[in-house]
């Protein structure tokens, strides 16, 4: 699968072009670990299931953050001032 971001939200598009499925609302910022989506969005990291169910929020970051990564251990992402990991 190829994800992409646009203003309507985060998309998973097969490589055949045959299905593409929005699975969450727009992000700033995504990685992608086996099954799941890491990304960040209204001021926190947040971890969805590749096919667009159970959302939910990691932990109680409230600040905006980008170039999110993980290791499948930690998430890796940089606030306004430097370097974090979750």
């Amino acid at each position: 699968s190829l994800y992409y971001v646009n203003p309507i939200g985060l998309h998973k598009l097969a490589l055949d072009g045959s299905s593409d499925k929005i699975i969450t609302d727009p992000v700033a910022d995504y990685c992608i670990i086996g099954d799941y989506v890491f990304y960040s969005s209204r001021g926190g990291i947040y971890r969805i299931k590749n096919d667009g169910t159970g959302n939910r929020k990691l932990g109680k970051l409230n600040e905006e953050v980008s170039n999110i990564c993980t290791d499948g251990n930690w998430i890796y992402y940089v606030n306004q001032y430097y370097l974090q990991h979750y």
